[in-house]
């Protein structure tokens, strides 16, 4: 069903194909979020959703030891990437290119994955460092969050601090908006007043 133009949701009964090896929807115009019945596909060995309209969180997959090929990217998919990633003993590549997920688990540990590409997502420091060891798997550059916004009242003092996450050993360099680099390496850095 690749590159069909077909619309609508995947309706949740695509989890009764428990015998299904390969689900193909890649390059259509789907809509919703991915149901979470899929899960039930216990020999499911490829599931490619990539380049629709999905949106919403990935659902578990706790019961898919045969998958070993997937990808989703170039959809809207938001929030963590599920816990359950770490036991897909046979993945060998992961795909999630282009979505708004927020965290990833350490795959580090995935005995054959061996390509893939997490970039464009809204992942830190803690997600990506302990994957950006898995060879060809590509995990920068990442999303902008928008910007956050906290109000400072300037009558007495006042501490802002700002935490990137991430290892001890790893390097960072704040700046500010159309300014110099100010200097810090740390994850964290606090603003505060003179007074």
């Amino acid at each position: 069903f690749r590159e069909n133009n077909l619309t609508g949701t995947i309706p949740s009964q695509i989890g009764n194909l428990v015998n299904l090896g390969v689900l193909y929807l890649d390059g259509n115009n789907l809509t919703g979020s991915i149901p979470a019945t899929i899960a039930n596909i216990e020999f499911l060995e490829e599931l490619d959703l990539a380049n629709n309209n999905l949106t919403g969180p990935f659902p578990e997959l706790p019961n898919s030891q045969s998958l070993f090929f997937l990808s989703v990217m170039n959809n809207q998919l938001s929030g963590p990437v599920p816990a359950s990633f770490t036991g897909l003993s046979s993945l060998t590549a992961l795909y999630l290119t282009n979505n708004a997920f927020t965290s990833l688990p350490d795959l580090s540990e995935l005995p054959f994955l061996a390509s893939g590409n997490v970039s464009s997502n809204f992942l830190n420091f803690d997600a990506l460092i302990p994957n950006a060891s898995i060879p060809g798997f590509g995990v920068a550059p990442q999303k902008t969050a928008p910007p956050s916004v906290r109000e400072v009242s300037l009558n007495g003092p006042f501490a802002i601090s700002f935490d990137a996450g991430g290892e001890p050993d790893t390097d960072y360099s704040w700046s500010k908006i159309g300014g110099a680099a100010i200097g810090e390496n740390s994850a964290t850095f606090s603003v505060v007043s003179a007074g």
